[in-house]
């Protein structure tokens, strides 16, 4: 059964362990499972539970987990096998409501339950994205996603039973459109741009020098006729001998 003044569930006596409350009036009803618990002083009291990767892949879920709290490849899929576990703990109200919003995004279900494991709201203020519209981490929640140290990393594993959190998963008040996955949330980096098309320069063909003449002049392999003398080919003098008849 719950205690009607805080939700927790009890086993029995006088008294609730949690409050003090007197048991005088107790619920076995799960609609208590929802009951919202104060909030009001910010302590490091807050924990996360990773129910499951809900439409979030495996993969991706394993990468949010160690980019967020720092853990290993090997802690991370241990967690995920798990599950429903608490993957985050010694948080503040703001942090916890923070990672489950971000998580949430991305499709993962968690929940959020106090030192006692009693389960707290904190839906009020996910009423919008924690990324812009270029799919970058606002400002204020980098800040606090900065500030988790691996004291918020869990110390021993503390599993729970996953049909007591089916009505108690995180839920945020807007349509979530999952932003592109980008490992330690960094900025996308920039293509280079493409490299401007070389300039052709074509010069003009040099003129070609005319070809030597077969008759005459410089080079050439004939000459005019009366050019013979000792020696030439063709004349009245020198050459062959005229035929004799």
């Amino acid at each position: 059964m719950y205690c009607k003044n805080c939700g927790a569930e009890v086993s029995g006596g006088n008294f609730c362990p949690y409050c003090g409350q007197a048991l005088t009036e107790t619920t076995s009803s799960i609609s208590l499972l929802n009951k919202a618990v104060s909030t009001a002083a910010d302590t490091n009291q807050y924990n996360l539970v990773l129910i499951s990767c809900g439409t979030c892949s495996k993969t991706q879920t394993g990468d949010l987990l160690e980019d967020i709290f720092g853990y290993t490849d090997a802690e991370s899929s241990n967690l995920i096998s798990m599950a429903p576990v608490v993957v985050g703990e010694r948080l503040t109200s703001r942090e916890a409501a923070t990672v489950a919003q971000l998580l949430t995004e991305y499709g993962v279900q968690v929940s959020v339950t106090n030192q006692s494991d009693q389960y707290v709201d904190l839906t009020d203020n996910a009423a919008e994205s924690v990324f812009d519209k270029a799919g970058n981490l606002l400002a204020g929640a980098a800040a606090v996603i900065g500030a988790l140290t691996v004291g918020n990393r869990i110390r021993s594993y503390r599993r729970y039973k996953k049909p007591s959190l089916l009505e108690r998963i995180f839920r945020i008040g807007y349509k979530p459109e999952p932003p592109a996955y980008r490992r330690n949330f960094r900025p996308p980096v920039r293509n280079p741009a493409p490299p401007e098309p070389r300039r052709t320069i074509r010069t003009p063909a040099r003129p070609q020098q005319p070809a030597p003449s077969h008759f005459g002049g410089p080079g050439g392999h004939n000459r005019p006729q009366g050019s013979g003398g000792p020696g030439g080919h063709h004349g009245p003098q020198g050459g062959l001998n005229p035929r004799r008849r």
